[in-house]
């Protein structure tokens, strides 16, 4: 195990799947206190693409700085404490992240391997190292554009796993909004949507067809009976694009939304 940047990032080189052959770094942020605070129990919040979600990226050397948005809300007092595990991609991204079935059972694309991966091996696998309060309604799951594909999927296939999928810049397809449709009215999580109103900059075609696919899918969630607020955040950010600094942008209403502050700061059930 290494430092990621910060003492804070540990990170564990190359971990190995049994369900899917390529190797990837898992990163895992601890709050500020953690080491101090031994009975505590945290939330978690588990990312895809996880080499980008930081501020050192060898991507994007700017990343989401999503731990520094962590760490400035906690000291003050607007967010309750959190764990954040970022699941690195490797160069079979598309095929781990996109299928063409979402959510449905008894596949074995390769995306329904990569979700075995997250939910048999990478949760206890941090489980295992860390105080996690291990509530499905304090684990929360997202990503961005095929991330967020990846995320709703394992939303659907493990649906009493999560208790709420983030979803930036989806890029919605594959039967999305129909596997939706398919939970008759079950609201089995809660959702945060957001998209640009210039995910494709200088493309004006394909940032309209990217918004309407977003507010089809919106559509698709408030028809199943998702009601706006703590239960379901959607927005068309103005200007936002298809980029980590529109992500990066983002991170401190996800995470006030994510886990708020309580008044007696206890963890949020």
């Amino acid at each position: 195990m290494t430092q990621h940047g910060t003492d804070r990032i540990d990170v564990f080189k190359d971990f190995r799947s049994q369900h899917i052959p390529n190797e990837r770094d898992i990163f895992v942020y601890r709050p500020p206190g953690y080491e101090n605070d031994p009975d505590r129990r945290y939330p978690l919040l588990l990312m895809q693409d996880g080499q980008n979600i930081w501020s050192t990226s060898p991507n994007f050397p700017t990343g989401w700085r999503l731990h520094q948005a962590a760490d400035t809300l906690i000291a003050s007092v607007e967010i309750e404490p959190l764990m954040i595990c970022g699941i690195g991609f490797t160069s079979a991204r598309s095929e781990e992240y996109v299928s063409k079935a979402v959510g449905q059972p008894g596949r074995t694309d390769g995306a329904a391997r990569y979700g075995r991966m997250v939910v048999e091996e990478v949760l206890p696998f941090v489980a295992d190292r860390y105080r996690l309060s291990g509530d499905p309604a304090n684990t929360f799951i997202g990503g961005s554009s095929f991330g967020a594909l990846a995320v709703i999927d394992l939303g659907l296939t493990y649906p009493d796993t999560f208790g709420a999928i983030v979803l930036e810049s989806i890029g919605v397809q594959g039967g999305l909004v129909q596997a939706i449709g398919r939970l008759g009215g079950k609201q089995p999580w809660r959702v945060w949507q957001e998209v640009g109103t210039n995910e494709w900059v200088g493309n004006p075609k394909s940032t309209a067809e990217y918004l309407r696919l977003n507010r089809q899918l919106r559509n698709a969630f408030l028809a199943q009976g998702w009601t706006e607020g703590p239960n379901f955040h959607y927005a068309e950010v103005p200007g936002g694009r298809h980029d980590e600094p529109t992500w990066a942008s983002r991170m401190p209403d996800l995470l006030r939304w994510l886990v708020p502050a309580s008044e007696n700061g206890a963890e949020p059930q």
